[in-house]
């Protein structure tokens, strides 16, 4: 029986506490995958904003739309790190889906006009093909999501076994 004492109660079926070694490896855990997203993240802004100025072939485009798909999905796994890839993939695709539908109203090509980087954020124009390219954009995210967390799963349990 746990002796009561300062700090937080324990568990009331294992008995251990809410504030051990345990917990404190899930936090790191979660602050080191959020790191890895936002690191990620500036990189695909530089990618993407590379390859919308520098580039001027038929593959720019979609290419810039995969890269937003990409973008919005490492925002969502920021967010909320705790959830599976496919769950992230899923909830990314929609929200491209939906600023993508957002275009039909007119409202975002009113809000470039206001202000440049909102063209950036919200497009101008409605295109179909953009759909495409922001679900195979979540899909590869995801993909090299759940790659990388079985990587790095692997890698701490073989470093235990050493």
């Amino acid at each position: 029986m746990p002796v009561p004492g300062p700090g937080p109660a324990p568990h009331p079926t294992t008995g251990r506490s809410a504030s051990g070694p345990g917990r404190r490896r899930a936090l790191t855990r979660r602050w080191t995958r959020r790191l890895t997203l936002a690191a990620a993240a500036v990189a695909t802004v530089g990618l993407g904003l590379g390859v919308r100025s520098l580039a001027d072939g038929a593959w720019a485009g979609p290419a810039g739309d995969v890269l937003y798909a990409v973008l919005i999905y490492l925002l969502v796994a920021w967010a909320v790190p705790r959830w599976t890839p496919r769950t992230v993939a899923g909830v990314a695709v929609v929200l491209c889906w939906l600023i993508e539908l957002f275009q039909l109203t007119g409202v975002p090509l009113l809000m470039a006009e206001a202000w440049w980087p909102a063209r950036l954020v919200f497009g101008t124009g409605f295109a179909g093909a953009d759909l495409l390219s922001y679900a195979a954009g979540c899909a590869a995210a995801g993909a090299g999501d759940a790659a990388w967390t079985r990587w790095t799963r692997w890698t701490r349990q073989t470093r235990r076994r050493w």
